[in-house]
């Protein structure tokens, strides 16, 4: 039944075309909950300007290898090469949903790297990752937060596998999904991109003004994942590949 439910929630996702990298079907019972480790940017170690720089999901562990643990996810989030290019949605019935205006999915693009993170909800605590591979298709991968040991790449990819059959469960709503083979782990796969849709999109103005009202007394996690991307990554409104 468990196994079934998943799978029905997936196709209700795809249904609502806003699924674009996260297939796993996390639902953590409270986000804060998951991330109570949560810092401010301020507080967060910085790695090396080369570490710094992103294009790749192994670029990305790599990264996440190099810094202390544990590692919150705002943490990370800092330690991206800035300015940031984000794309902001309020889609609410995605598999990473928003919340609303003021908490939107945002997607940092780093092509061919694309990262997608929300600042509160039932998948706070997930980075998701998209490699593109070609113009219509990505290789997906996602990882929970806080990470308390080095990662290794299969790690990437295995909250995605699928729970019945081979592939992933993102395979429900991206189509065409085949093993990613090349330099990618022995477990990942590629599959069709869904670009997310331009009327839910959130400029980036609006999202710094809820970053720098945000009250850390409040909700520290959430004020800490919109700081690191709309202040210390001093984000500007990107266009999405």
């Amino acid at each position: 039944m468990r196994l079934l439910s998943r799978i029905g929630l997936a196709a209700l996702a795809c249904a609502l075309t806003v699924l674009y990298t996260n297939c796993s079907g996390f639902q953590p019972s409270s986000a804060s909950q998951e991330v109570s480790q949560s810092s401010l940017s301020v507080k967060c170690a910085r790695a090396s300007a080369s570490q710094r720089h992103l294009q790749s999901i192994n670029d990305a562990i790599a990264l996440i290898n190099a810094l202390p643990k544990p590692l919150t996810l705002d943490c990370f989030l800092y330690n991206i090469d800035a300015p940031l290019s984000v794309y902001n949605v309020n889609n609410t019935a995605s598999a990473q949903p928003a919340i609303n205006a003021q908490n939107p999915r945002i997607f940092i693009i780093k092509t061919p790297l694309l990262l997608s993170v929300v600042p509160a909800g039932p998948a706070a605590a997930l980075l998701e990752m998209s490699e593109l591979v070609s113009s219509t298709q990505s290789v997906k991968a996602e990882l929970k937060f806080p990470i308390t040991s080095n990662v290794v790449t299969e790690d990437a990819f295995s909250s995605l596998a699928a729970t019945i059959g081979v592939g992933t469960d993102c395979r429900f709503c991206h189509t065409n999904e085949t093993l990613a083979g090349g330099s990618f782990a022995r477990n990942a796969y590629k599959s069709d991109i869904i670009a997310p849709a331009a009327s839910q999109r959130i400029i980036t103005a609006a999202m710094r003004r809820e970053a720098s009202a945000c009250d850390p007394s409040v909700d520290a996690y959430r004020c800490a994942i919109l700081s690191a991307v709309f202040i210390d990554g001093a984000a500007t409104d990107g266009t999405f590949p």
